[in-house]
């Protein structure tokens, strides 16, 4: 019987081990569940950041290509051909000097075929003056002898031919007269084109093309070829920019213009609007078609035009800027980074909004970040809460919104971003 017993105790004791065991199991299991469920939990961190005090500008952008304020286009006003020129692009001239000149020998021997032709009038001209003081004394003696004699002798008929052949040699006179004054006038046309044979620049500046070289031959028949372009000033260059229609209504004569070029990339060139068109400048039409379909788009800008001061001479025609007109200025304006006006909490959040708990966050409406005058709504966090708040929208530009209203300030904590 002792040793039945002593097995009974054994196996007792052995299933004691084992529910222990198991209970030991369990309640670590439990433990390990309640420590996920309580330290395992996804926090929320907000990111934000304080609004500050800055200017700020709204702009509209723009490219455009800068030109010499006043260029000059010399030609030729004659045919010929080139045997000499005298200056190269970037060449600085001025007002008078030779730029080229053209083979002048036919010229010349147009001045000299006048010469020849004037010279033989003039003596036509002497011959015919001798001619009419002959007649005119052969009229007068018939006159004077018609009248002494009560119009016996010469006849009439005499008398009437002396006069005619007198009248007929004064005729011929004038005659001569216009005919050296015609030729006078072809012979100054001639020299004048001599003259034109040396083309000289009309006015200082600086030569920006060059067209011409010798031995080729210029033809002015038809219209005058244009040899050279000078630019008169190049301290003073114009920039023509091209504003889409979406940003012209905002563009005014006056508003800064801050522009750069590729040539200068760290350099910032400032100017004034001096001009707005009001007629568009272009009209790019895209279209693309296919067998079934085909979209076209019309793409419209206007010109505004800008007076740049280019006494370094950093700048030169034909370059290409990329322009920055400053429509709108706000200077110590109290600014948020526009991503807060975008920023909308995730629906598992708890949120608080101000004006009711049971209200989610409001609907965003899609503005242009070019916007002024409009309203926005923006989340801060308060007392460790997010918190919905609208807010009076000024100048933005796509970085920065300038706030209006004054329920924030610089310590309030301006929600643009969260973190789980």
């Amino acid at each position: 019987m002792a040793k039945i017993y002593e097995r009974i105790k054994s196996k007792n004791k052995g299933r004691k081990k084992i529910f222990i065991v198991l209970a030991l199991l369990v309640l670590l299991i439990i433990l390990v569940a309640v420590y996920f469920i309580k330290y395992n939990k996804k926090e929320i961190n907000y990111i934000t950041q304080n609004p500050t005090i800055e200017d700020i500008s709204q702009d509209v952008s723009a490219t455009g290509t800068l030109s010499p304020t006043n260029t000059v286009d010399v030609g030729s006003q004659i045919s010929g051909r080139i045997l000499e020129v005298l200056v190269d692009v970037n060449d600085e001239v001025k007002k008078g000097q030779v730029l080229a000149k053209i083979d002048p020998e036919k010229l010349n021997q147009a001045v000299d075929n006048y010469l020849a032709q004037l010279q033989s009038a003039k003596a036509e001209l002497y011959s015919a003056e001798v001619n009419l003081e002959n007649k005119k004394w052969t009229y007068d003696n018939y006159l004077d002898l018609y009248n002494k004699t009560d119009g016996k002798s010469p006849s009439q008929l005499q008398l009437k031919t002396a006069e005619l052949d007198y009248k007929s040699a004064l005729a011929n006179i004038e005659i001569r007269k216009a005919s050296i004054k015609q030729l006078e006038t072809s012979l100054n046309s001639a020299r004048i084109d001599v003259k034109n044979s040396i083309i000289t620049s009309p006015t200082n500046g600086i030569i920006l093309s060059r067209s011409i070289d010798p031995g080729q031959t210029v033809a002015a028949n038809f219209e005058t070829p244009t040899l050279f372009t000078i630019a008169q000033d190049l301290t003073k260059m114009k920039l023509i920019s091209s504003v889409l229609e979406a940003d012209i209504g905002k563009v005014k004569i006056g508003q800064e213009v801050e522009f750069s070029v590729d040539a200068y990339p760290n350099e910032k060139f400032q100017a004034k609007v001096s001009k707005v068109n009001f007629a568009d400048s272009s009209s790019t039409n895209t279209s693309n078609s296919t067998n079934s379909s085909s979209t076209s788009t019309n793409i419209i800008s206007y010109e505004v035009t800008t007076y740049v001061d280019n006494s370094k001479l950093l700048l030169r025609p034909g370059m290409s800027a990329t322009a920055n007109i400053k429509t709108a200025l706000a200077k110590n304006a109290l600014l948020i980074p526009y991503q807060a006006l975008l920023f909308k909490p995730n629906s598992n959040i708890k949120a608080k909004q101000q004006s009711s708990i049971m209200m989610g966050p409001p609907k965003r409406i899609r503005r242009s970040y070019s916007s002024i005058g409009s309203q926005g709504s923006i989340w801060i966090l308060e007392d460790n809460e997010a918190k919905n708040i609208d807010v009076d929208i000024g100048i933005t530009n796509g970085k920065s919104a300038q706030v209006l209203s004054d329920n924030i300030n610089k310590d309030t904590k301006v929600i643009i971003q969260i973190q789980n």
